[in-house]
């Protein structure tokens, strides 16, 4: 007999757990902002996601998948950041 007084941490779908974004973020262990970002498209290999509405849910089978993935390609491609020296006013523009 199953005991109805303690509801599971997440719903079920089948064997799937559904998990909120704040769900997410404590089981990877990193910032709520953090799942939102990599929700994005234009991470270079985003965390699967799945709309109702305007709510944000995920199966946890696809976030481990993705987890896995991260692990095995290292981080992502880190941005170059390039330190551009000020431009000084032409010495020659401003003797004529």
């Amino acid at each position: 007999m199953i005991d109805q007084t303690k509801a599971p941490s997440a719903p079920l779908l089948g064997q799937v757990e559904i998990l909120t974004p704040p769900q997410v973020a404590a089981r990877l262990n990193i910032p709520l902002s953090a799942v939102y970002e990599k929700t994005r498209s234009r991470s270079g290999n985003p965390l699967p996601v799945h709309k109702i509405g305007k709510y944000l849910r995920f199966k946890s089978d696809e976030v481990l998948t993705w987890f896995d993935g991260q692990l095995r390609t290292g981080t992502q491609k880190k941005r170059k950041y390039v330190r551009r020296k000020k431009s000084k006013a032409n010495p020659q523009a401003a003797a004529a």
